[in-house]
């Protein structure tokens, strides 16, 4: 089995409570996340390839884009999406709104 750490990138005392709200109940769900991620990574066709001007590439498994959901992404883990529908800080109908895997 493939080994993934936890390394939060942020400090919940420094964010508004909304989205430390949504960031508990993502740490919260750490376990399930994890298991839907390597669940996700054995189909790789569902992966898009992403690429820098200098050719840094990089793979995502997007759920959301742009404020618009991918719904045959979504469909392929439902219990992964319900901790997403329940975050109040998603934004979908916003250009801004992006929820994927990246690797």
């Amino acid at each position: 089995m493939v080994q993934l750490v936890s390394k939060p990138i942020w400090n919940v005392s420094e964010l508004g409570s909304d989205i430390a709200d949504d960031i508990r109940k993502l740490e919260d769900e750490f376990t399930t996340i994890k298991l839907a991620s390597l669940k996700l990574f054995k189909n790789p066709t569902m992966w898009r390839k992403n690429q820098e001007i200098n050719g840094t590439n990089w793979f995502i498994y997007p759920l959301m884009m742009q404020g618009t959901w991918m719904e045959e992404n979504c469909n392929e883990d439902l219990e992964l999406m319900e901790i997403i529908h329940s975050l109040s800080s998603t934004m979908p109908d916003c250009c801004f709104g992006n929820i994927f895997f990246s690797l």
